[in-house]
C-alpha cells in the first residue's frame, strides 16, 4: 500500500518537473 503511494507521489512529482521543463523550453523558443 505505502509502496504504491510513494510510487504514485514520485510519478506525480516527475510529471510536474517535466511539465515545468516543457514550459520553460517553449518559452525560450518563443522568445528567441
Amino acid at each position: 500500500m505505502t509502496r504504491s503511494c510513494t510510487l504514485l507521489c514520485s510519478q506525480r512529482r516527475f510529471l510536474m518537473m517535466m511539465m515545468t521543463l516543457l514550459l520553460s523550453w517553449s518559452f525560450s523558443l518563443s522568445f528567441k
